[in-house]
């Protein structure tokens, strides 16, 4: 949650993509402890944290590890 009480105190955060405000709609929704919310910077500087932190929220254990990167093989991909 330390990430998220720093991106939140960070205004410009809040504006460009409405983040912020659609957030608010789905807490007005779910009670805190049904929502699991994730940092793209965390999970990119901390995979094995944001994997601990998902299954802890799940209450399960799951196989393998977050790639560091997306490692997504572009030579399949189909040009537009």
């Amino acid at each position: 949650e330390s990430v998220l009480q720093i991106q939140f105190a960070n205004s410009d955060w809040k504006s460009p993509g409405k983040y912020f405000d659609h957030l608010q709609s789905w807490m007005a929704l779910f009670r805190r402890d049904q929502l699991l919310i994730l940092h793209y910077d965390e999970l990119k500087m901390n995979p094995q944290k944001v994997q601990w932190r998902i299954q802890e929220f799940l209450g399960a254990t799951f196989t393998g590890n977050l790639p560091l990167a997306n490692e997504q093989d572009m030579s399949k991909k189909r040009p537009v």
